[in-house]
């Protein structure tokens, strides 16, 4: 316990040196020095805030945005998606926790209720929502190799989906939208899903702080796909506190559904590096907190 709160204090600590030293780094300097981004704390010593991936895109955003995708079935005849340096952006292994996800967020809800999905990857997540029936179904993808496999489905046709083409940034984040219009457009949502790829926690902590604008109410529910430091059990412990700690601060209170993924070896056969080693996933459904 003593060292997962130490855990939990310094990652907050590392956030808040990053913030304090506003931290910007051009990603082509970036991935010159390995996409590590570094700060200098009071005492001048460097503190390495993003660790390096070797130059690959998932370390960038706007390289991964640029580069091609891979939709292919493995030797089991399962779907999976790669990035161009062959690591996994998302596979069928993940169905149990996409379609708990989807009852957590879809059961019980009032019929014609709204959802948004961010991050399309191989639709999982989506055709898991649709069988509870939306009224109005939002998925936000920005990649356009996705954005081609999500049209070869049919997503583009069905009923009462509407697909924004581009990042959650240009869509919920107020300094792309001044006059609100896109926001107008975008609408509020009685249930909310995050899963994207090539961003880390500080870019889905910045898309925690959307939440308050795009929740329609207090019943409204979000969940994301926790995959937090997903090798290494300690650290994906005080991931589960610091992103709980982080939704509070913001209004929302979290509870967490735990599920045992049968991941086995097959899975990562022609992938570079596994995402997921762990015996549990911690499925977060998270609501505004009524005072």
């Amino acid at each position: 316990t003593l060292l997962l709160e130490e855990g939990v204090r310094q990652s907050f600590l590392t956030d808040l040196l990053e913030r304090r030293a506003n931290t910007t780094v051009d990603e082509d300097e970036a991935q010159q020095d390995d996409h590590a981004r570094r700060s200098e704390n009071a005492q001048g010593t460097s503190l390495t805030l993003v660790p390096g991936t070797q130059n690959e895109v998932q370390a960038s955003n706007k390289a991964f945005l640029a580069s091609p995708l891979t939709f292919e079935k493995d030797e089991r005849g399962q779907w999976r998606c790669l990035d161009q340096d062959k690591n996994m952006v998302m596979a069928e292994w993940e169905n149990e926790i996409m379609h708990a996800s989807a009852h957590a967020l879809c059961e019980g809800q009032e019929p014609g209720f709204s959802v948004l999905n961010v991050g399309f990857g191989l639709g999982i997540v989506d055709e898991a929502i649709q069988t509870y029936r939306p009224g109005r179904h939002v998925i936000i993808e920005p990649h356009p190799d996705a954005l081609a496999f999500l049209r070869q489905l049919g997503w583009d046709k069905r009923e009462g989906v509407e697909i924004f083409e581009g990042t959650w940034e240009e869509f919920l984040t107020p300094e792309n939208d001044p006059e609100g219009e896109i926001a107008m457009k975008l609408g509020t949502f009685d249930a909310i899903y995050f899963d994207t790829y090539s961003q880390d926690y500080q870019d889905l902590r910045a898309f925690f702080e959307c939440l308050p604008n795009v929740l329609s109410g207090p019943e409204s529910r979000f969940s994301f796909f926790h995959g937090l430091a997903a090798t290494n059990r300690f650290l994906y412990e005080v991931y589960t506190r610091v992103s709980e700690l982080d939704l509070r601060e913001i209004g929302l209170v979290t509870k967490w559904k735990m599920l045992f993924p049968d991941v086995t070896e097959e899975t990562w056969n022609g992938v570079k590096r596994k995402y997921w080693s762990l015996d549990r996933y911690y499925l977060p459904i998270a609501h505004l907190q009524l005072w």
